[in-house]
C-alpha cells in the first residue's frame, strides 16, 4: 500500500497539524532529506556530475509505501529508485514511524545506506502547526534562554534573549526564516489560548521558524541538524558544512516528539 497524505492530529475536535490545504503553502509536514533548502539554480555538481534537485530534497515529493499499520504504529518507507538516483546518487532506505503515547506523538526516522560508498546528507524536520491568531501565540523557551539568531540573508549572527518569544512575525519579515542556534532548551512550547504544544529539540542543533505569509494560519517549527548553507556555494555536500555521514550498509537513527499539554 502506498500513501501520500497529510498527517492528521485532532485534539478536542481541533486540527493541530497543518494539512497543506491553505492558499499560502501546500506542504504537509515534510522531512528535509538529503539536504535543507536547495541550490540557487535547482541543481548541483557532485563528483563531476550535475544533478537536478527540488527544494528540501526527496522525501516531500515522494510517495512512501506503508509497511506497518497495526493500530499501534504506522511505518512508511522509501527505497532509492531510478527517479531518486537522478537527484541523489546513493542507494538508501528511508523509514518514518509514528506512534501515539497518550497526548504525545513519537516519530522515528531510520536511514540505511544500501550503497557501497559513504553517504553524505543533512536532515531537518518541517512540521506546520495551526495558529488561529498570531497575536495570541507565544513561543516559550527556558527562562534564562539566550541564543544566537542567524541571518541567512547576509550570514550574520546576533545574540538574543528569548524566554517568552512573541516577535515571530516581526523577525520573519526581516529574515525570511527565523533560525536559532546554541539553544539550551530541550524543547520549545507553542502556547495558544486553546492548548500548548511541546516540540522536542533535544537531538537537534538548530531551530527554524517559518510561515509563508502573516495572513496564513500556521507556523512551522523546524528542528534541523545543520544550517542551510547551500545557497552561498550551490553545493549541498560541501565537506565544510555540518554534514552527517552513513557508512556502507549502516543505519542512522534519530527521533523526536511533540505533545499537547
Amino acid at each position: 500500500m502506498k500513501r501520500n497524505v497529510a498527517t492528521i492530529l485532532i485534539y478536542k475536535d481541533m486540527d493541530i497539524l497543518y494539512k497543506g490545504d491553505g492558499p499560502y503553502w501546500s506542504g504537509k509536514n515534510p522531512t528535509l532529506f538529503p539536504f535543507i533548502s536547495s541550490p540557487n539554480e535547482k541543481k548541483y555538481i557532485y563528483e563531476g556530475v550535475t544533478y537536478p534537485c527540488k527544494n528540501h530534497g526527496l522525501i516531500r515529493y515522494s510517495t512512501l509505501e506503508t509497511i506497518v499499520d497495526d493500530g499501534k504504529q504506522v511505518t512508511m518507507r522509501l527505497l532509492a529508485n531510478e527517479e531518486t538516483l537522478k537527484e541523489y546518487p546513493f542507494k538508501f532506505e528511508y523509514k518514518i514511524t509514528y506512534k501515539l503515547d497518550n497526548n504525545r506523538v513519537l516519530i522515528n526516522y531510520e536511514i540505511t545506506n544500501l550503497d557501497d560508498k559513504t553517504m553524505p546528507f543533512t536532515f531537518g524536520l518541517h512540521p506546520g502547526f495551526i495558529v488561529r491568531d498570531f497575536s495570541k501565540m507565544k513561543l516559550i523557551f527556558k527562562d534564562d534562554e539566550q541564543a544566537t539568531l542567524f541571518n541567512q540573508k547576509d550570514r550574520s549572527e546576533s545574540i538574543v534573549k528569548l524566554g517568552t518569544y512573541t516577535n515571530f512575525l516581526e523577525d520573519l519579515a526581516k529574515l525570511d526564516t527565523v533560525i536559532f542556534k546554541n539553544l539550551k532548551s530541550k524543547y520549545v512550547t507553542l502556547q495558544m489560548p486553546e492548548y500548548s504544544i511541546n516540540i522536542d529539540m533535544s537531538k537537534f542543533k538548530y531551530l527554524a521558524l517559518w510561515t509563508a505569509d502573516p495572513n496564513s494560519n500556521y507556523i512551522c517549527i523546524e528542528p534541523w541538524l545543520s544550517i542551510n548553507n547551500i545557497k552561498p556555494s550551490n553545493n549541498p555536500f560541501d565537506p565544510k558544512f555540518e554534514l552527517e555521514y552513513i557508512e556502507p550498509k549502516q543505519t542512522y537513527n534519530i527521533d523526536y516528539y511533540f505533545e499537547i499539554v
